[in-house]
């Protein structure tokens, strides 16, 4: 399973969080470094920001759902690993 979250877990540092516009200059977006809480901006033409914003909340709405899920799934398998044993043993 690990192999397969790679594919996803590499936009991490783009979507964990969502981006914000500045309200005050429309051409930059403030978003947030996953490793440490840092701030970045990015700066684009004042039509495109507000589109680029929102395709990075809905992308990162939806990274974050599936994260939720993932972990889910991991507990679940965790919790039957346990109560029957090794699943490569059945």
């Amino acid at each position: 399973m690990t192999k397969d979250l790679r594919h996803i877990e590499k936009y991490g540092a783009l979507l964990h969080a969502k981006w914000e516009q500045n309200t005050l200059s429309q051409h930059f977006i403030h978003g947030t470094w996953a490793e440490d809480g840092s701030k970045y901006d990015i700066t684009c033409p004042n039509q495109l920001a507000p589109l680029l914003v929102k395709l990075q909340n809905l992308l990162s709405d939806l990274y974050n759902e599936w994260l939720n899920k993932n972990s889910e799934v991991t507990k679940m398998d965790t919790f039957l690993t346990k109560l029957f044993g090794d699943k490569n043993e059945i």
